[in-house]
């Protein structure tokens, strides 16, 4: 057995043992989905090219060739792909953490002002 096998059982073992939360979840189908994506119309680009006649042409091959640029682009992402994926899902991320930490501060304003306006009437 080789060592590549073992190496993608490694990465989705390691993947999947993360715990996520269901929008987290829904983020990193989305991010794979979209390298998957992308890893197709590459593959389509490539390939278009390179097979013209191998099974004599036509609308099956067409077909048949647009499965296989799916499946083989789903199976090179889930073996880490380009790593478009995780960047995209670690940016998304980091953006959300920057607005929710401003929201967070917008509130933390909201109430300081708050406890403000309530020790004023306390006093008067």
């Amino acid at each position: 057995m080789s060592s590549l096998p073992r190496s993608i059982e490694f990465i989705q073992n390691r993947v999947q043992a993360e715990p996520l939360d269901y929008e987290h979840r829904k983020l990193r189908d989305a991010t794979v989905s979209f390298e998957a994506m992308f890893v197709k119309e590459l593959l389509k680009t490539g390939s278009g090219k390179m097979s013209r006649g191998m099974f004599g042409g036509g609308m099956a091959e067409e077909f048949f060739q647009d499965f296989l640029n799916d499946e083989r682009s789903k199976a090179m992402v889930k073996s880490g792909g380009f790593g478009i994926a995780k960047l995209l899902e670690k940016e998304i991320l980091a953006a959300d953490q920057k607005r929710l930490n401003i929201k967070s501060d917008l509130a933390d304003k909201v109430i300081m002002n708050v406890n403000q306006m309530q020790a004023k009437q306390v006093y008067q």
